[in-house]
């Protein structure tokens, strides 16, 4: 028992504590501030908002960025555009994905925007993770992940919430590559290697091209050429530079019609992407290889190829075309009488005269 004229020592709060009430009361002060805003301008209110931390805040900026009202758009995007912390910008690409949605109007997304802004090396290695979301969950065992513990349905529409998610994220990423242009090019040639994963080389190479830059073009072919390189990875960055034809990938295109030899993959299709991608560069080196497409079994490499061999002239290109008149498939047939109208010699005229009219004719 504790007499009158006994003192009493007061322990004092342990720093931890006092840690937390200070934390409780700026999450507090932030949320305040967030209301407050939402309800309309305040100056109070924006001092109490933007006290918060930017890592707290990164979520409410994110949606500020979709909101109708420019000025705070404005002002969220110039202080997320100043992020460098790997865990900041993880949450940004979070955020940016449960907002994407495919657009016609591509690099419309302003989270993506200031993702390019941020650029290499901050954004680079997390975009790229990213980006392998989507290619992870394509494995054979994705579909049953949910199965044990939930109800087929349940189990299944879990599993494609979950896929949409993935592929938000690999769309993020590459939106945002793409808008770093040739400066995600060094980064990136970093996964062009034979040690690197399969995924991750795979979609350098895919943004690589894309640039159409000589240099990113230069790197793809010196990778190709190395006697190591896995088959898949060669065909892809073969398909890669075909969708991106260029100049400075054109006489590596014209090597794999003159040498089946130098590709690990099909000799027919590697040739017929490499003459598709000459005839786009108006190259005169296509010609053998669209003229050899012209007899492929798939009836949309024939149209293609008889869509290019429009624009050269030589009797070997007429005797191809005129053959393909009389294919069995409609639209080759007719893509072989458009390419002969275009070319328009006197035999080209009298091989056009002596076909029966079909139905998929251009007018």
């Amino acid at each position: 028992m504790v007499g009158p004229n006994t003192s009493t020592t007061i322990t004092p709060r342990p720093k931890r504590f006092r840690r937390r009430l200070l934390a409780l009361a700026l999450i507090a002060s932030a949320a305040l501030g967030y209301r407050l805003l939402i309800a309309g301008d305040n100056w109070a209110a924006d001092k109490i908002w933007t006290a918060a931390p930017l890592s707290w805040r990164i979520g409410r900026l994110a949606d500020t960025l979709y909101s109708n009202h420019l000025a705070r758009a404005v002002a969220a995007r110039s202080e997320l555009a100043a992020l460098r912390n790997e865990s900041d910008i993880s949450k940004l690409i979070k955020c940016a994905a449960a907002h994407y949605e495919p657009s016609a109007d591509q690099y419309s997304d302003p989270c993506c925007n200031i993702l390019a802004s941020i650029g290499a090396p901050a954004a680079v290695p997390l975009l790229k993770a990213a980006g392998r979301a989507q290619r992870a969950m394509s494995s054979p065992g994705s579909a049953v992940l949910a199965w044990p513990i939930f109800p087929s349905r349940l189990g299944s529409l879990l599993n494609e919430r979950k896929m949409r998610r993935l592929a938000a994220l690999s769309h993020v990423s590459m939106d945002s590559l793409h808008q770093m242009g040739t400066a995600a090019i060094e980064p990136l040639s970093q996964f062009v290697t034979d040690k690197a994963d399969r995924s991750d080389c795979e979609a350098a190479i895919t943004v690589l091209a894309a640039t159409e830059d000589p240099r990113a073009v230069g790197i793809i072919v010196a990778f190709m050429n190395r006697p190591a390189t896995p088959e898949p990875i060669w065909s892809h960055a073969l398909t890669a530079l075909a969708n991106h034809p260029t100049v400075a990938a054109a006489d590596f295109f014209a090597r794999v019609i003159s040498q089946p030899g130098v590709c690990p993959a099909s000799d027919a299709s590697a040739m017929a992407d490499a003459s598709i991608a000459l005839g786009r560069l108006r190259d005169q080196r296509a010609i053998p290889g669209l003229i050899a497409a012209m007899r492929d079994p798939s009836p949309f490499l024939r149209v293609r190829s008889a869509d290019l061999l429009g624009y050269y002239q030589g009797s070997d290109v007429e005797s191809a075309l005129t053959a393909a008149l009389d294919d069995p498939d409609e639209a080759v047939s007719a893509a072989a009488a458009d390419s002969l109208g275009k070319i328009g010699t006197p035999s080209a005229k009298d091989a056009l005269s002596k076909r029966k009219p079909r139905e998929n004719d251009r007018p």
